[in-house]
C-alpha cells in the first residue's frame, strides 16, 4: 500500500490499515511525501526508526540538506546554505530533469523570507 503525502498522516489512520495489511502475504507499506512538521507524527515515527538504524525490514531514503541554524555565522561551513544551488541539488533529485534551478531558487527565496520574518516576529523586532 502506498501512502502519499505521508506528512499529513496520523497514527489512527495507519492503525486502521493494519488489519488489511496483515491479511495480505508479504504486505508492504510505502510512505512518500515532503518534509514533515510538528504535526507529522506518523512520518516522524518512521523517520526516527530509520535514523536509529536497527530495523532491517525498513528501507528509508531521504533527500534533504543539513541547513544552517540561527546560531551559524555567515561563513559557516558545517551546514548547507539553503540558498545555494548545491543545496537545491542535494534536496531535489529531480533538479535539472523536471525542476529548474530558477524554480527551486524562487521557492527557497520565499522560504528564507518567511523564516526571517517569523524569527523577527518571535524576537519582537518585526511588524
Amino acid at each position: 500500500m502506498i501512502l502519499n503525502q505521508a506528512m499529513y498522516l496520523g497514527s489512527q489512520a495507519v492503525g486502521a490499515l493494519m488489519p488489511t495489511l496483515s491479511a495480505r502475504p508479504n504486505a508492504q507499506l510505502w510512505y512518500t511525501g515532503s518534509a514533515g512538521d510538528q504535526e507529522s507524527t506518523q512520518l516522524g515515527r518512521v523517520r526516527a526508526r530509520a535514523l536509529k538504524g536497527d530495523d532491517p525490514r525498513l528501507f528509508y531514503a531521504e533527500w534533504s540538506i543539513n541547513p544552517c541554524t540561527d546560531f551559524c555565522t555567515q561563513d559557516c561551513e558545517d551546514h548547507d546554505p539553503p540558498d545555494a544551488v548545491d543545496s537545491y541539488a542535494k534536496a531535489n533529485p529531480a533538479l535539472g530533469i523536471r525542476l529548474s534551478v530558477g524554480h527551486s531558487g524562487r521557492n527557497v527565496g520565499r522560504w528564507i523570507r518567511r523564516r526571517s520574518r517569523k524569527n523577527a516576529l518571535a524576537l519582537g523586532t518585526g511588524r
